[in-house]
């Protein structure tokens, strides 16, 4: 099946979730089912762009009901339930990372540059499982389990961020986003 008369079906049917689960809820009793929603970056070509021109930057998000990806491994597999996001790089070191008192379990980051429709194919920049350096930060109920990835970027080159968890972890998390801006430099004439 053509890939994108598929995502056009998936965000139809993602379009009447509410009414089939208003249906579910009428025969089920159960309001849980009324409210499960596929996170809108939960596919590749649904990335949600980041711009490091917002510096720092920060987004909530979520991983609930998210599809798995078929992005390759990349310093670590990335998990069952992965959202999407994107960067364009300024040739300078980004950093992103999931270290925050919002990010409530186990997280995996990966970093792709490549295309959305070979997801297998795409380029590893890099991942991370567990924060290195053990940054404070980082800790999740006194465990070093958030994660965080740096990277000197190309300018004018798109980067994949995959937000994942480990052991299939899904919650409700906050992405930050920190780019290495050029330093301007003034010309000073002495007279």
């Amino acid at each position: 099946m053509d890939r994108n008369r598929f995502n056009g079906l998936r965000q139809r049917w993602v379009g009447l979730a509410p009414i089939i689960g208003l249906a579910l809820l009428c025969f089920t009793g159960n309001p849980a089912l009324l409210w499960a929603q596929v996170p809108p970056n939960d596919l590749c070509a649904d990335a949600i762009s980041i711009d490091c021109a917002q510096n720092p930057f920060g987004t909530l998000g979520t991983n609930v009901d998210a599809s798995a990806t078929g992005a390759p491994f990349c310093g670590t597999s990335p998990g069952n339930q992965a959202v999407w996001y994107s960067v364009m790089g300024n040739g300078f070191e980004i950093t992103v990372d999931t270290c925050s008192p919002t990010t409530v379990f186990d997280t995996k980051i990966n970093v792709f540059t490549g295309d959305c429709m070979d997801e297998p194919g795409m380029i590893c920049i890099g991942g991370n499982d567990d924060a290195v350096g053990n940054p404070l930060e980082c800790d999740l109920g006194g465990l070093n389990r958030l994660s965080r990835i740096s990277w000197t970027s190309v300018d004018s080159v798109e980067y994949l961020i995959v937000v994942s968890g480990f052991n299939n972890a899904t919650g409700a998390f906050e992405l930050t986003l920190t780019c290495e801006v050029p330093v301007e430099l003034q010309r000073f004439t002495v007279e």
